[in-house]
């Protein structure tokens, strides 16, 4: 009988994926065709073709590619495509099929992200001989706001809330980190668009992007960094995981030179809260139970933060 590890599995490529094992990725799809057709479906199979024709692409495979016009195209069907910014520019460019609104706003952003720079640029230049708040989404019970607003800078990630948390967590943001596929409310891309400056937790070339991705990149002048995947391969071997946003923006800060002299604060992260429960991850504007994360590893995450920072509770 198969070993159930070695089963085609698009959570397990998307952890490969992480890490740049392309060569895994391909291991991994084409190691049992018949329990790939007959029980994985859906979006889930459109995600697994679209990581597996990706890693084909990277590893200069391209003679394979070509030979899936099907799947590519199924991929198309599923509007899954565009948010694959390469194998999206292959199919187009390469396999010459006819690409629709949403594919061409992809080949239009994947030619910005050229604009974009590593992290280490914005430490350095926004950063040097600054305090600054890193603003996690985990509860906070004490009034941080006076706090957070009185450093030079202040970050803060992905779906964050300001109205109605204003004593605790503050009301100013001067930098945005978030992943490439993030979905923001409505009720909030007003809130988000006002921000001048983008961190990119994922390197757009090695995840999924998404809708407001490609509609922000092309429509807003930002200035955009974002996450080198070196980061994001060492902390996914490091924890077995993918990293979450948090545990990434504080990795980089942690590989700053000391000659920088950034002072941070760090509010609403796990690791700092003695409370920290390993089976929730909650955030201040709601409560999730670690199930609906299972992508992330917490606990290893605040265990590796602990030792890379002493900071007090928050």
């Amino acid at each position: 009988m198969k070993n159930i590890f070695h089963l085609p599995s698009r959570s397990k490529c998307r952890l490969l994926w992480a890490k740049q094992a392309y060569s895994e990725i391909i291991k991994n799809y084409e190691s049992f065709p018949l329990y790939r057709e007959t029980f994985i479906n859906g979006i889930r199979k459109q995600e697994l073709n679209a990581l597996y024709l990706t890693s084909l692409l990277h590893l200069g495979q391209e003679d394979k590619v070509l030979k899936e016009r099907r799947k590519i195209l199924a991929l198309k069907e599923s509007n899954l495509l565009p948010f694959f910014l390469e194998l999206n520019k292959f199919s187009i460019e390469t396999m010459h099929i006819t690409a629709n609104n949403t594919m061409a706003k992809a080949l239009d952003a994947i030619q910005a992200i050229s604009c974009f720079e590593p992290i280490d640029i914005f430490w350095k230049e926004y950063c040097r001989n600054k305090n600054i708040a890193i603003v996690g989404n985990a509860p906070i019970e004490t009034r941080k706001g006076s706090d957070i607003n009185n450093c030079d800078l202040v970050l803060r990630f992905n779906n964050f809330r300001i109205s109605g948390y204003e004593v605790s967590l503050g009301n100013r943001t001067d930098a945005w980190c978030h992943i490439c596929d993030i979905r923001p409310l409505n009720s909030l891309t007003q809130l988000y668009e006002s921000i001048n400056i983008d961190i990119l937790t994922d390197n757009p070339l090695n995840t999924i992007v998404g809708n407001y991705f490609l509609d922000s990149t092309l429509k807003f002048k930002k200035k955009i960094f974002y996450i080198p995947q070196k980061i994001v391969r060492d902390l996914t071997e490091q924890l077995n995981a993918i990293p979450s946003s948090g545990i990434r923006i504080l990795t980089s800060l942690n590989r700053q030179p000391t000659s920088f002299n950034i002072n941070q604060s760090i509010f609403g992260f796990s690791f700092t809260n003695a409370k920290f429960n390993k089976k929730i991850f909650d955030h201040y504007f709601e409560t999730k139970t670690e199930s609906k994360e299972r992508s992330h590893n917490i606990n290893n995450e605040v265990n590796l933060l602990k030792k890379m920072f002493r900071t007090d509770e928050r």
